[in-house]
């Protein structure tokens, strides 16, 4: 069997990009198409530990922003002489497959793309196109895992259309979906969860704000915060967990905030809560939602990237700017001082959508025709 190899650096924590490199492994190994084999940075990570848990290969290779060609000439020496067929990478650690693509023209090189930088200093974003357009020629596939990305590929790294292809992000079931709510005419409990691990751009402040004036007008909303620290060489200081309890207690709100921490049982994580929000400054297609709405949960969200391609406003969910703590109050003091039963339709709507055009079985279809496209299987 031919090799798929994976290109990610590891993280101290699993995020969505990670689960979805796994999930994708999994279900390509299962269906006969691939041998998966991981280079990540660092053995004793949760995501190298799942990739090996798999029956997986697993190697190990420093990388990251200043180490792009020095990895290329290990990741070179992994692969000599084994039977690779196609390498398929995230944004930095694709710099690294185009480096090694450049000598080994008969392997296939696939970027699955999630999202660019964003926020500030925004010539992080500027020099990413830019170098994305001067080496797309070792990219045979750009694979976005939405449409806003796949224009923002087009129009910002000039790549040639035909090159691109979008393909959704897909989530397994995670668990039974929720019932409708016992007491349709009483508004829904006033508890939401927020699955995100703590980084730059995830809105944890922004979520924090909103709370503390929501407070103020006597409506205190319970939240748990699900997630850990990635643990990045580099990573803002101020969203780490114990920069986010401080301003939660300068806000006033950090006796309704639990800090549930990392975990892989999400389902559990959620059992109970109605409503899940991601108030991101920045997102792509959120593994967070998909798991939320394959629940039946309602989802407030900013919108950002890929969010709009899973929820519609109104209609499947609530919507609102990011960077609005105003805004994002204004959608949680409307859920919880309305029935709940003014919501079962959105959550039924999301979750119908979530069936019919996000499950991971749906994903892997469309990557494997992409693969096939490519003369790889």
């Amino acid at each position: 069997m031919k090799e798929l190899v994976f290109i990610r650096q590891s993280t101290a924590n699993m995020g969505g990009i990670q689960w979805q490199i796994l999930k994708l492994a999994e279900k390509l190994f299962s269906r006969g198409c691939f041998k998966p084999v991981l280079i990540t940075s660092d053995k004793q990570s949760p995501f190298a530990q799942a990739f090996s848990s798999c029956g997986f290969e697993v190697f190990i290779v420093p990388m990251g922003k200043a180490k792009i060609l020095s990895a290329a000439k290990e990741v070179s020496k992994i692969l000599k002489d084994r039977d690779v067929a196609v390498i398929q990478t995230p944004l930095i650690e694709s710099f690294i497959a185009r480096a090694v693509r450049r000598k080994r023209t008969g392997i296939r090189h696939i970027f699955r793309a999630e999202v660019y930088p964003s926020g500030t200093p925004c010539w992080k974003k500027r020099l990413c196109h830019l170098l994305d357009r001067l080496t797309s020629q070792w990219v045979d596939c750009y694979v976005a895992n939405g449409q806003y990305l796949t224009d923002e590929i087009v129009n910002r790294s000039k790549v040639n259309p035909d090159k691109v292809i979008t393909v959704l992000n897909g989530r397994d079931p995670i668990g039974p979906p929720d019932e409708p709510y016992g007491k349709p005419e009483e508004p829904l409990p006033a508890r939401i969860a927020m699955i995100a691990n703590f980084m730059q751009g995830k809105g944890h402040d922004c979520l924090l704000k909103a709370l503390a004036a929501l407070k103020r007008k006597n409506l205190i909303v319970k939240t748990r915060l699900i997630g850990g620290e990635l643990g990045i060489i580099g990573s803002s200081k101020q969203n780490t967990i114990s920069a986010i309890k401080k301003l939660a207690a300068k806000l006033g709100v950090l006796d309704q905030i639990e800090f549930y921490g990392y975990t892989k049982d999400v389902f559990n994580a959620l059992a109970g809560i109605p409503v899940v929000v991601l108030p991101s400054d920045s997102e792509g297609v959120p593994n967070c939602i998909l798991e939320a709405i394959s629940l039946r949960k309602l989802v407030i969200a900013s919108n950002t990237g890929g969010v709009s391609e899973i929820i519609e406003h109104g209609n499947n969910g609530l919507l609102c700017k990011p960077k609005d703590p105003k805004g994002f109050a204004n959608l949680l003091e409307y859920v919880f001082t309305h029935k709940a039963g003014d919501f079962e339709q959105m959550r039924t709507a999301a979750f119908e959508k979530w069936q019919k055009e996000f499950t991971s079985e749906k994903m892997v279809d469309n990557i494997i025709k992409i693969y096939r496209k490519l003369g790889v299987l």
